[in-house]
């Protein structure tokens, strides 16, 4: 089977060279690389969000390391720096009692507590103290030069992380901002994708316009039925409008009296 598979191929690729010659290889490459494109285009933007947040986390390990080691470094130059101020001290008090002795030689013998110190044992004691001395100096200066050394490692270092912060927290501002665009875009996008149907629109207004005309229609017959006389006698009218008037003239005479009003004559009206 196998046999088979390699011996199609061969002749696939002999039977391609034949037709397309040397640029059998390139049209293979094209296609591989549209193959590569599409793939890619098929991956939805959410997932490579998420994918360059899991790539942001991934740095984590590394400024977690180069914060120990600059919290290290910090230590052992503040050590370095308590060390050096006490050799300093050291120094400084080898160098008074350097000069105590110095000032008593050639004064004679030095009494203290009830013993006599020579000139000579003098002169002894500060030789060793001398030579203690410049070997506690030389190791101070290269304790210094130490110093100076770790002291710059550390601020190539400080430096070092201050960057690693700075670009994780830009590469962590672009991907919350990318997200943000993200799903604004996909909200226009469904906005976009609402489409109002006009044919239920028109349906609508013309629904509505039949209500109102039929509604006209019905009330302009009210109207008609009203003014328009079918032959009866409105009996109940008139006792109304009768009584009324009975009423009204009553109410004038209890008013008036006796004492009429002039009367308007034809002429005056």
């Amino acid at each position: 089977m196998i046999r088979k598979a390699l011996l199609g191929t061969a002749l696939t690729l002999g039977l391609g060279s034949l037709v397309f010659g040397t640029d059998l290889f390139t049209f293979g490459k094209t296609a591989f690389s549209e193959a590569q494109t599409g793939l890619r285009d098929a991956v939805p933007v959410s997932f490579e969000i998420k994918a360059a947040r899991q790539k942001l986390t991934e740095l984590d390990p590394a400024v977690s390391a180069a914060k120990r080691v600059v919290a290290e470094q910090q230590i052992a130059v503040e050590r370095l720096k308590t060390d050096l101020a006490g050799r300093t001290a050291a120094l400084d008090e080898q160098a008074r009692e350097m000069a105590f002795l110095r000032d008593k030689i050639g004064s004679g013998e030095l009494h203290y507590a009830g013993r006599v110190i020579r000139e000579t044992d003098m002169k002894r004691d500060l030789a060793a103290r001398l030579t203690t001395y410049e070997t506690a100096k030389a190791t101070l200066g290269h304790k210094e030069a130490l110093l100076d050394a770790r002291q710059r490692t550390l601020a190539a270092n400080e430096r070092k992380l201050d960057a690693m912060l700075a670009a994780r927290g830009q590469l962590e501002v672009q991907i919350e901002q990318l997200e943000a665009k993200h799903q604004m875009v996909q909200a226009r996008e469904t906005i976009a994708g609402v489409e109002i149907d006009d044919t239920a629109l028109s349906d609508t207004r013309d629904l509505i316009q039949r209500i109102d005309d039929e509604l006209s229609v019905r009330e302009k017959m009210l109207d008609e039925d009203g003014n328009t006389w079918n032959g009866a006698v409105p009996v109940s009218e008139i006792v109304k409008e009768g009584a009324a008037a009975e009423d009204a003239a009553a109410r004038y005479d209890a008013l008036f009296g006796a004492e009429q009003p002039a009367k308007i004559t034809s002429d005056e009206a």
